[in-house]
């Protein structure tokens, strides 16, 4: 079996929409690794607003060149299709440490190579969750200083529609 490279990491996520919390973790793990790509997953139990190829766009737009690709199953299968032996994530608080701990033990139970590094997020991001854009940009609020502006546009599109 091929050793993964542990200096190509893989940051995987349903952003949707990006975040300036996604791009605070992005940014800092790709000063730590050779080279980061960003996955865009399709969750099967989350409703997304913006469908996989806006949201591959969207991430184009922010993100400054990162190379982005598409997971459609396990990101552990991504894992080995891009020769990544870490996997990044974010982490906000207690109970998303716990989720994570278990999805980086259930990774590393179905490939031993990947470990996975968590980032907490700068202080003034913590509290920012694509959940919470997507809300507060339906309900007509002001999402500035929480997402990119190329969101903000895209999420007045399509609340306007």
């Amino acid at each position: 079996m091929a050793r993964l490279d542990p200096r190509r990491a893989l940051f995987p996520g349903t952003f949707d929409p990006v975040t300036l919390g996604h791009l605070d973790v992005l940014r800092r793990a790709r000063q730590r690794f050779d080279e980061v790509l960003v996955a865009v997953a399709v969750h099967p139990t989350k409703k997304a607003l913006f469908t996989p190829d806006e949201r591959i766009e969207l991430l184009r737009l922010c993100t400054d060149g990162a190379p982005i690709v598409s997971v459609a199953g396990l990101v552990v299968d991504a894992c080995r299709e891009h020769d990544c032996g870490t996997i990044v994530r974010g982490v906000r608080r207690g109970g998303e440490f716990d989720y994570e701990v278990g999805l980086a033990l259930g990774n590393r139970h179905l490939e031993p190579q990947i470990d996975t590094v968590l980032f907490v997020p700068d202080p003034g991001l913590a509290h920012v969750t694509s959940s919470l854009v997507r809300e507060i940009a339906g309900l007509g609020g002001d999402v500035h200083g929480m997402a990119p502006d190329a969101v903000i546009a895209a999420l007045a599109r399509k609340f306007a529609s």
